[in-house]
């Protein structure tokens, strides 16, 4: 919450648009440097992922002991952004590290970093609500230094520094095949999308309702988008649970593991969303890939999975259109409730909002996660897929920056509105450059003959 809102909200209070856009430049830069900086060795990477939870602590006091444009739109863009760009480079490493050290499936990790992130974001917004955003921000601040106090739990420890410990470094350094540059392409235009929509919102929010406001939508929305991927975890997988019960509940195989039996014996949506399970079930009965039913099913998997893809980018589409639609109209009037700001007629732009989130975090975003990584793999470089995520959203910004300077210098500053309907049109495009990225991911895939299945 201090990066999502409290950070934004800051640079806005203080100079509004230009300090908001400025802001959002210095935090990507900051980002973007701090990532290519701490990934230079392994060392150094765990070293940075340790105590970036401190650049957090300092953000949020920085406003509290100094206010005013140096601190709010350039020390706390600074701060948040280097703790981005330290952490995210080395956590799926270190989260890959232990999952294989425990044998944990990567789907069963990603989401329970995903549902600690949602309850940190929900309940952080409600400390938003409840007290003044300097109050908030050092609570936030107290948070995150105890967080840092808290040492490496045992397994971590073993898995990153044992006699066995993995290596965080998994991603190859080829920047030049169609396998890896595919990936660097799917999660370079991922990144853009989702930096488009985010600042669009905060840019609406902000200047509709402030802080609070920008607070609800995205502690709600956070929650919402978990709960609709859970949901859909289940209906998404259920043909696949199905055919596997169908054709593998008496196998010998399974009849012989107590635990495969239990797993297999509950109803199609349990197992539906065990896809360890439903992928020990595959590799017990068809160790070898030569039954057919079972190929047939790893087949119908990886289908549904592109599909999931290819789908999700279309409800993003429809979610932009229906924002800059609403903007275009002025029909958003669910705000007004809200903040006491007439704001349009009706909640079109929360809808097309809505649209994003439950295709972003109910599908896209552990499915980026998933593509691009296993078309980056083979290597020993830290990191690949989140700093080619934040080099590709730097270039973006610096872009967007010197054209705003030109246009100033010229008399024909853009408007709000207008910054808006650019933001959420490149938005667009990415969603329909990763629908074609998607097929050629795809078509690498099926050439190569891969075994990996991914439903998400």
């Amino acid at each position: 919450m201090l990066i999502f809102v409290l950070g934004p909200a800051g640079a806005w209070d203080v100079s509004g648009l230009n300090g908001l856009l400025a802001y959002i430049l210095i935090h990507t830069i900051s980002r973007f440097g701090l990532a290519q900086f701490s990934s230079d060795s392994e060392p150094r990477a765990l070293r940075f992922y340790k105590y970036s939870p401190l650049l957090l602590v300092l953000g949020g006091m920085a406003p509290s002991i100094q206010s005013g444009w140096e601190t709010q739109v350039v020390l706390v863009a600074i701060f948040f952004g280097s703790y981005e760009g330290a952490y995210w480079t080395s956590f799926h490493g270190v989260r890959r590290a232990v999952s294989e050290f425990t044998d944990e499936a990567d789907d069963d990790s990603i989401d329970k970093f995903q549902k600690w992130e949602v309850i940190a974001t929900f309940f952080g917004a409600i400390l938003v609500l409840l007290m003044e955003d300097q109050t908030a921000g050092l609570i936030g601040g107290g948070l995150a230094l105890a967080a840092f106090a808290l040492p490496y739990d045992q397994l971590t420890k073993d898995a990153l520094f044992g006699l066995e410990a993995s290596r965080i470094g998994k991603s190859t350094s080829d920047t030049k095949s169609f396998r890896p540059e595919t990936g660097m392409l799917i999660t370079r235009t991922f990144g853009m999308m989702v930096l488009a929509v985010s600042s669009a919102l905060r840019i609406v929010c902000l200047d509709v309702g402030g802080s609070d406001l920008l607070a609800i939508i995205v502690g709600a929305f956070a929650l919402i988008g978990y709960l609709f991927k859970k949901l859909r975890e289940g209906w998404a997988r259920a043909p696949i649970a199905s055919s596997i019960k169908e054709h593998y509940s008496e196998h010998p195989s399974i009849v012989g593991s107590e635990k495969l039996r239990e797993d297999i014996s509950g109803g199609v949506k349990s197992l539906a969303r065990n896809k360890k399970a439903m992928q020990g079930i595959l590799k017990i009965v068809d160790p070898n890939k030569e039954d057919p039913i079972a190929n047939e099913i790893r087949k119908d998997w990886k289908a549904i999975d592109y599909a999931n893809w290819k789908f999700a980018h279309y409800v993003v589409l429809i979610g932009t259109f229906v924002m800059c639609w609403s903007l275009i109209m002025d029909l958003n009037s669910l705000l007004t409730p809200l903040t006491g700001t007439p704001f349009g007629q009706k909640p079109y732009f929360l809808i097309g909002y809505a649209f994003y989130v439950f295709a972003n975090s109910g599908i896209l975003r552990p499915l980026e996660i998933e593509f691009a990584d296993d078309l980056l793999k083979g290597g020993k470089i830290i990191g690949r897929r989140e700093r080619e995520k934040f080099t590709q959203q730097a270039k973006l910004v610096c872009i967007i920056s010197i054209v705003w300077i030109i246009l100033i210098e010229s008399k024909v500053e853009p408007t709000l509105e207008w910054i808006v309907y650019f933001a959420l049109f490149w938005a667009s495009l990415c969603a329909v450059a990763n629908v074609i990225l998607g097929n050629r991911a795809k078509r690498i895939r099926h050439r190569e003959g891969s075994p990996k299945t991914g439903l998400r």
